[in-house]
């Protein structure tokens, strides 16, 4: 069964109907949804968006639930009208972390919503605490360009330098371009793929979207919008998100109050004058973040010109219209199948229907297998996409169920950003040779390059190398640049402890070295909770002479 028809299902509810025709009259501005548990909001909204006709602001309380909310929506809906829109920063925005990757997806939403068409937007406080370019800013900073259309090679070149685009050998991330013979590559902010333009003579005979890493069209583009980095381009004429989006948009919130006072947090933590003198080599960077922050008050006050649905525990004052739905969410099994098979019984004998949602036929089938093993007459329908809890809803008699949490397995939402950064190639031989002398990293035994090498990797993940030429250019450590540079040159890998170690191998012939900035013990956990677990052997607790304990871990498939 495909998850689509979960979305018609709920289509036939009752309240899909009469939240239709709330948000039609003028008179009502909130309504509060009650008893909508788990997974139950977004495929209830899900059933809703097929039908909506203007703009839906998704707010949930933070990244995790924003993500789960937005894997939901785009399982059942696809990712073409449901846009996610993240922080432009990695981790909390006082740091002061841009993440290229995040600001790919925030430019997408804006520069969709120029166009005028009914989206779904998934996003959280941290991401509409901060400001965004202008309707006016973003149209004047933006280069259209359409198949068929006549314009010079050169004067693309000279639009897209005067945007803030950074002339590279191949692109790789965004805010780079590059000319190869009559190609221009471009990778637009606007974009999760960079385009390539082909022009015939000074006509633009071709417009395609490619693979980084391969170098391979995905698909054609009869016309795209070039938007450079929105945060750094332009006069700074910035306005708070809820400006930008249509007036006749609808707000729909798990709890207003969490998300107002939220964004004053985030706020006041990049104003105060502890986060000044932590940070006070970058101060004037803060002063610039502060400028591109809103704050809860505000925040306040433009919500409260929208309609609003909330779906948390609890409505924000009184709400003008309120529907209430029956649901619960699965029950805890921890792989008892004595008690999953007992609890799927009880539901078959009062007349429901069972939906097992699953991304693997063969775990439907496994689930089925065990059931007849232990001699249960349990039927249920497989349901080809998971969703991220499963619930029961008494109103439809129906439970959909995960087996994920059947089976106990930790389940985890994708967002493009993560593809995006996927995305970003390995340096080459070439690249490396332009680069000034740093000081950070990792020993690599590499023949083909000379002695005395030391590659420096900074907090802000830069390198600078110099040893064979003398370029000055600056580009990111590439997380795969080992493996490729050791497939493509021979050599092999070891691991050092201390940078004195590296330094005095580094001096014999043909060793290369990567020091990278030390990574202090309070920051493990967080940096794995906010950037994912890390590659093999590249972090370890204390110093080389007096290092005793290991953490490593490897995820078990």
């Amino acid at each position: 069964m495909d998850i689509n028809e979960l979305q018609h299902i709920y289509a036939a509810h009752a309240h899909t109907k009469a939240l239709a025709a709330q948000l039609q009259d003028k008179d009502v501005k909130t309504v509060f949804l009650a008893g909508l548990h788990a997974s139950a909001a977004p495929l209830f909204f899900s059933a809703h968006l097929k039908e909506a006709k203007q703009t839906t602001v998704f707010i949930l309380n933070d990244l995790e639930e924003a993500g789960y909310f937005y894997h939901d929506l785009t399982q059942i809906c696809g990712e073409e009208q449901v846009l996610f829109f993240p922080s432009s920063y990695r981790r909390a925005i006082k740091y002061g972390q841009k993440d290229a990757a995040n600001e790919i997806l925030r430019t997408e939403v804006l520069s969709r919503l120029q166009k005028d068409e009914p989206l779904a937007i998934v996003t959280y406080p941290d991401a509409i605490a901060e400001k965004v370019m202008s309707h006016g800013e973003l149209t004047a900073r933006t280069l259209k360009v359409s198949v068929g259309e006549h314009t010079e090679v050169d004067t693309i070149m000279d639009i897209l330098a005067d945007l803030g685009f950074e002339r590279v050998d191949y692109v790789y991330e965004p805010g780079q371009y590059a000319l190869r013979g009559s190609i221009v590559d471009v990778f637009s902010f606007s974009s999760e793929y960079p385009y390539r333009i082909d022009f015939f003579g000074d006509e633009v005979d071709s417009i395609r979207t490619f693979e980084v890493e391969t170098q391979l069209s995905r698909e054609r583009k009869q016309s795209i919008a070039i938007v450079p980095e929105l945060n750094v381009s332009g006069s700074g004429d910035f306005v708070p998100f809820l400006e930008f989006i249509p007036k006749d948009s609808v707000l729909a919130m798990k709890d207003f109050l969490w998300i107002r006072d939220r964004i004053d947090v985030i706020h006041e933590e990049a104003v105060s004058p502890l986060a000044l003198a932590a940070d006070e080599e970058h101060k004037k960077e803060l002063m610039n973040i502060v400028r591109h922050l809103t704050d809860g008050t505000d925040f306040t006050m433009q919500a409260i010109g929208f309609r609003r649905i909330e779906f948390g525990h609890k409505p924000t004052g009184t709400p003008q219209a309120t529907l209430t739905f029956d649901t619960e969410a699965q029950p805890i099994f921890h792989k008892n199948f004595g008690l999953v098979a007992s609890c799927f019984t009880d539901f078959l004998e009062k007349g429901y229907t069972l939906y097992i949602c699953t991304d693997s036929e063969k775990q439907a089938k496994r689930l089925k297998d065990i059931f007849e093993e232990r001699g249960d007459r349990i039927t249920f329908t497989y349901v080809n996409k998971t969703l991220h809890e499963g619930f029961t809803d008494h109103a439809l008699r129906s439970c959909f169920f995960t087996d994920h949490q059947i089976f106990d397995r930790f389940h985890k939402y994708n967002l493009r950003s993560d593809r995006a950064r996927n995305g970003k190639v390995a340096l080459t031989l070439k690249e490396l040779q332009q680069f000034e002398i740093g000081d950070y990293v990792v020993r690599v035994f590499a023949p083909s390059i000379k002695s005395n090498n030391i590659l420096q990797v900074n907090k802000a993940n830069k390198i600078l190398f110099d040893n064979i030429a003398t370029g000055g250019n600056i580009s990111e450590v590439k997380a795969n640049f080992i493996d490729s540079y050791i497939a493509k040159f021979g050599g092999r890998v070891d691991y050092i402890h201390g940078e004195d170690v590296v330094v005095n191998l580094c001096r014999e012939s043909k060793n290369f070295g990567i020091i990278f900035d030390a990574m202090e013990k309070t920051d493990l956990y967080k940096s794995v909770i906010l950037d994912g677990a890390l590659p093999r052997k590249t972090f370890s607790m204390g110093d080389a002479c007096d290092k005793r304990f290991y953490t490593e871990a490897r995820k078990i498939k």
